[in-house]
């Protein structure tokens, strides 16, 4: 999932040459309905000023007894809040948030409902500007606001806002009763978006032209937003990018229940499970690094494996009044979701997170049929029947027959299988869907990789392998390049244009890009824009993949 990379060494010299922090700059305040914020406006390095308010508290602290329940909205303050510093990151491990400043990696805490904003215009009189909220990616494990400055996007006449929203256990523990409701990461994201409804004008924002933007874990959380009742009325665009609702890691679906890992988990922090209130009672009680340091084993009988997700903490099917009342996919089919438009897209080689997959895929000597088959054996015990013949079709069809024991091919289909599964097939599937409705919809892959990427060249565009063109120097990815060539910056640029304009418009190409002009997808002839050195308009993305995972596939799985 999103940012699963940790490997790599920051470039922190060269990063901080560009970093553009408000550590130094005017003082500038601002009323809000929860009380005064005191930022910093900062001179950029092309002579415009940014208004930068940091760690917002949008909620109460979802400590104590509130761990485990819904977010509460803020408690208002009096006197001037100081908005000048980040606010710490949700309960994970230190790696994980991924600061390029040494005093960040460890700032994390249980009161963590906070959010970072950047706007060319802290004034309620100015022509408001479009919002884009951005929810990071990570698993739904890790990752923090923080890691992903605005500047770059704010630049462009836009105000934008990334929040955290609580992750693991702490955010999706479900005892499957009122007790502890679960799929609270999902509803701080609501708060967030509320209190940005309520309080954005007074930073120069439009409260009636929100984009929410995410990617990987952020992305399905975004688009889930499209589906959920709570979310009503709160955003007016989506931009799902590397991950969406109907991923398999998205949802935790039936037969698969949150509760069963909750009396797991209890049971590892030696908690009793024979009743729900004693065992939250008790999970309260205890000290908050245990619930990302606790891993809880997925079993299916004597096999370990279980839900096709990343993780089993993770937004879960709570039923008719809950949160997420049923499945995206059925809510889709049946034209039940908000129909706002939509960009979404993917990369090529979305199951390589970093280094780690370099290890475990053996990258250098490929993969050998043996090491495949056993892969595709292990995989298809996720699913309850039909396995043998789920096997059967999974090695028809990612099997070159003019090569079969080749290595090196094998490696990379072994690979492109789960990039189509994960991400490229359930991205066109909600891209048809959702276009079916008539609204717009926009599909693109990004395939640019620059010529200083530090990871092997087969790997080629990985995962997040986009998000330094939208966050800029600041942003805390490893995956950037040492140095931006030109070829780097026109990507950037062109990036930067697409995402605003859609902000902006709904539309990535009001007027034409690069020349170019993006067509609306339709199921027809289903186009896309490919986004490289240039921006290329094509058609049927992975069609015959497509087809493998969306029409033929959930037959053997059914």
């Amino acid at each position: 999932m999103a940012t699963c990379g940790r490997f790599y060494l920051v470039f922190v010299l060269t990063i901080l040459c560009y970093l553009t922090l408000p550590s130094h700059g005017e003082e500038i305040t601002v009323r809000t309905q929860s009380g005064d914020l005191r930022g910093t406006r900062v001179t950029q390095d092309n002579g415009t000023t940014l208004d930068i308010f940091l760690g917002v508290p949008f909620a109460k602290p979802p400590t104590g007894d509130r761990r485990f329940m819904p977010p509460e909205p803020v408690q208002p303050w009096t006197g001037a809040r100081d908005a000048t510093a980040f606010g710490p990151a949700c309960p994970q491990y230190a790696e994980d948030v991924l600061s390029i400043l040494p005093e960040e990696a460890n700032n994390t805490s249980e009161d963590c409902l906070y959010l970072d904003i950047y706007t060319p215009q802290a004034s309620d009189s100015a022509t408001p500007l479009p919002v884009m909220i951005w929810i990071h990616g990570g698993a739904y494990r890790f990752g923090s606001g923080k890691e992903y400055e605005g500047v770059f996007l704010a630049r462009r006449g836009v105000v934008l806002v990334s929040i955290n929203y609580r992750i693991g256990a702490l955010g999706w523990l479900s005892s499957g009763d009122a007790h502890a409701p679960g799929n609270n990461g999902l509803l701080d994201q609501v708060a967030a978006m509320r209190w940005v409804r309520d309080n954005i004008r007074a930073f120069g924002g439009d409260r009636d032209k929100v984009t929410i933007f995410g990617q990987s874990a952020g992305g399905s959380s975004v688009s889930l937003h499209m589906f959920l009742p709570a979310s009503e009325g709160l955003f007016h665009r989506v931009i799902a990018m590397s991950g969406v609702a109907l991923s398999p890691f998205a949802v935790l679906l039936p037969p698969y229940r949150v509760a069963d890992y909750a009396k797991d988990l209890a049971t590892k922090l030696g908690c009793p499970t024979d009743s729900s209130s004693t065992m939250v009672a008790c999970l309260r009680e205890k000290p908050a690094e245990l619930f990302y340091t606790t891993w809880v084993q997925v079993t299916e009988g004597h096999l370990h494996f279980g839900p096709p997700m990343i993780s089993v903490w993770a937004p879960h099917l709570d039923g008719p009044g809950g949160v997420i009342p049923e499945p995206p996919a059925v809510l889709l089919r049946e034209g039940r979701f908000y129909k706002v438009p939509l960009m979404t897209g993917t990369v090529p080689r979305e199951n390589i997170y970093g280094k780690f997959v370099y290890v475990i895929f053996n990258a250098p000597n490929g993969t050998s049929r043996e090491t495949f088959i056993s892969r595709l054996r292990a995989w298809v015990q996720r699913y309850h029947s039909n396995r043998d013949a789920m096997f059967d079709a999974l090695l028809q069809e990612y099997t070159d027959w003019a090569r079969p024991d080749d290595p090196d091919v094998i490696w990379d289909l072994d690979l492109e299988r789960l990039a189509n599964y994960g991400y490229h097939a359930p991205t066109d599937a909600l891209a048809a869907g959702h276009s079916a409705s008539g609204a717009g919809t926009y599909l693109y892959y990004f395939t640019h990789r620059s010529e200083n990427d530090p990871h092997p060249q087969r790997f080629g565009a990985i995962h997040t392998v986009d998000l330094p063109f939208l966050f800029g120097p600041r942003g805390i990815e490893p995956y950037r390049p040492p140095v931006y060539t030109d070829v780097d910056n026109t990507v950037r640029d062109n990036m930067l244009t697409l995402w605003t304009n859609f902000a902006r418009d709904g539309n990535p190409t009001p007027s034409a890009v690069a020349g170019v002009i993006w067509e609306q997808y339709q199921t027809t002839s289903r186009p896309y824009m490919e986004i490289n050195s240039s921006l290329v308009p094509r058609n049927f993305l992975f069609a015959k993949r497509n087809a493998f995972w969306n029409e033929y596939f959930p037959k053997l799985v059914n």
